[in-house]
């Protein structure tokens, strides 16, 4: 396709639409302490299709690690959307009873009252204006993702997709201030000792923590 596209910004973001509902990423410049370098523009994400179920996690799975380990990251679409394949996976484990305690106290949660952070559901909820207990409801009686997704544009704040992959992609550029650094020692106190936990993105924290390799 030659036709020239709009190039729109946000966040210090450029985004080019290159069809099909998919859009090219350009990146600020931002020096890593972790990689050592510039960081590089994002390649277009695809909704995921193929995405395995969390109905797949069997009786077989032994302990939580490999639960942990199964879960889909957080940076994992559907229909534009990082979090939601997550999400999905971590209801029906807990109506499974199989989600491991540490996950459930954030499960659907809008904001935690104590420390006033939104945990990562409860941007996904407050991005789409979703009612938690709907859309628990309908995740533990769809068939499939696909299903969930329907539901979800259905239901949800509008948005275009544009829009939808500028919510996506601003979980990459989130660092924390002082005290939300002091809050992710706490809660997650094997990664304490990194020197760049204060500077790690949410996605990169949590793959990291659940042993999956950084993107």
């Amino acid at each position: 396709d030659q036709s020239i596209r709009q190039t729109e910004k946000w966040g210090g973001f450029s985004f080019t639409e290159t069809g099909e509902g998919l859009f090219e990423i350009h990146e600020p410049k931002v020096w890593s302490q972790r990689t050592g370098r510039t960081n590089k523009p994002v390649a277009p994400q695809k909704d995921m299709t193929e995405i395995p179920m969390a109905s797949s996690f069997s009786s077989e799975d032994s302990g939580n690690k490999e639960i942990r380990q199964r879960l889909r990251s957080p940076r994992e679409r559907l229909g534009g959307y990082a979090v939601l394949p997550r999400l999905i996976d971590k209801i029906r484990l807990r109506a499974a009873d199989r989600l491991p305690p540490e996950y459930r106290s954030n499960l659907l949660r809008s904001c935690d009252p104590a420390t006033g952070f939104y945990p990562l559901d409860g941007r996904f909820l407050e991005f789409t204006g979703l009612d938690p207990s709907e859309l628990e409801r309908e995740i533990l009686s769809a068939p499939d993702d696909e299903t969930v997704l329907a539901w979800v544009n259905a239901h949800a704040t509008p948005h275009s997709s544009l829009e939808r992959e500028l919510w996506s992609a601003s979980f990459h550029t989130l660092t924390p201030d002082d005290r939300r650094t002091e809050h992710r020692k706490k809660t997650y106190p094997t990664l304490a000792h990194r020197p760049d936990i204060g500077t790690l993105s949410p996605f990169d924290l949590i793959d990291i923590d659940e042993a999956r390799p950084l993107s």
